[in-house]
């Protein structure tokens, strides 16, 4: 396993790397496909997004879970996956996503989600870990 897990400090928060992500999808799908980034604004998140879905794919992105619906305001570091956008015309509306965490880490929400692109960046935005593969 190329990233061996590590041991948290007493009070250090933990968590892997969003550049890890990148790393095992290109490795184990064998491929140079994805690639990592950090959205610097929520224009480009919809351009990513929307690439991304219309070819076929899902964007991931590392994000604060306190802003979510779903955690009760319970913060935590957590990945979700974009499975889905709704476009009228050329305007983004609404970004469909995945949260597979389980009530055990703290969620009460549904396995399918949506939002709008602008409180997905607001996600983003608010968590200075934050990061998108794509």
């Amino acid at each position: 396993m190329p990233y061996p897990p590590r041991q948290c400090k007493p009070g250090e928060i933990c968590g892997t790397d969003i550049g890890w992500v990148e790393s095992f999808l290109n490795s184990n799908l064998k491929t140079s496909y994805y690639v990592y980034g950090k959205a610097s604004s929520q224009t480009q998140l919809a351009s990513w997004l929307t690439w991304e879905i219309e070819s076929g794919w899902s964007l991931i992105t590392l994000l604060d879970t306190s802003k979510i619906p779903g955690w009760g305001g319970w913060s935590a570091q957590h990945y979700i996956a974009t499975n889905g956008i709704t476009v009228n015309g050329a305007t983004l509306q609404t970004v469909w996503y995945v949260d597979t965490a389980s009530a055990a880490a703290g969620y009460s929400g549904p396995y399918f989600n949506s939002t709008t692109p602008t409180f997905f960046y607001t996600w983003i935005k608010g968590y200075a870990g934050s990061g998108q593969v794509w």
